[in-house]
C-alpha cells in the first residue's frame, strides 16, 4: 500500500472535481495549487523570529521589508463563472522599491461590511517559484496580475459584504538568499 504525500493527495483533490473542466481550467487550477503548496513549504522553512500580522507570522526583516512594497489599483469584487456560479476576485499591482529580490509574497485581502468591519479574509499567493510566468518579485521591478486574470476566492462570498469594501496587506516574504 503506497502513502501519499500531502502534494500527492492535494492534487488529487483538485483533479477529481475537474474532470469536466477544459484543460486551461485544469492547468490554471493545478498551477494555483502549486503555488499554495511551495508557500506552504516556504512557511514551514522560514526563520524562527516573527512578526505576527493577524493569524500570519514574518521575520523581523520581511515585516521592515514591508513597507518597501507598493500595492496599488487593489479591487476584490464579485464575478460570475462561465457555470454562473458567483465568486469573489482579487486584481492588483505591485512595486518593489526595496534592494532585495523576492521569491515569495503573500497578499491578505479583507472582505468588509457596511461598518468597515472585517468578516473575512482571503489569502493570496502571488509571488511564488511554481508560477511559471513571474517566479520573481526583483528589486525596482513592477508585477501585476494578468490581463481577465483574478485570484478566486475559493468559498462562498461572505453574507454581509459590502460588495468592492476590502483592505489588504502583505501577510508573507521570503527573499532569495
Amino acid at each position: 500500500m503506497k502513502i501519499l504525500s500531502v502534494r500527492d493527495c492535494m492534487l488529487l483533490f483538485l483533479l477529481i472535481p475537474s474532470i469536466s473542466l477544459s484543460d486551461d481550467d485544469l492547468l490554471g487550477r493545478i498551477e494555483r495549487l502549486e503555488n499554495k503548496i511551495s508557500l506552504i513549504e516556504s512557511r514551514l522553512s522560514a526563520s524562527p523570529e516573527k512578526k505576527s500580522i493577524g493569524d500570519y507570522k514574518l521575520s523581523d526583516e520581511a515585516f521592515a521589508y514591508r513597507d518597501n512594497i507598493e500595492i496599488t489599483d487593489f479591487t476584490l469584487k464579485s464575478l460570475e463563472d462561465d457555470n454562473g456560479e458567483k465568486y469573489a476576485g482579487a486584481i492588483f499591482k505591485m512595486k518593489n522599491n526595496g534592494d532585495r529580490d523576492i521569491k515569495v509574497l503573500a497578499v491578505t485581502a479583507y472582505f468588509l461590511d457596511k461598518d468597515g468591519k472585517r468578516i473575512q479574509e482571503f489569502f493570496i499567493p502571488a509571488v511564488t517559484p511554481k508560477n511559471r510566468a513571474k517566479p520573481l518579485f526583483k528589486a525596482g521591478y513592477v508585477w501585476e496580475t494578468h490581463e481577465g486574470f483574478y485570484f478566486k476566492f475559493r468559498d462562498k462570498i461572505p453574507t454581509g459584504w459590502d460588495e468592492g469594501q476590502s483592505e489588504h496587506e502583505i501577510t508573507y516574504i521570503d527573499f532569495v538568499e
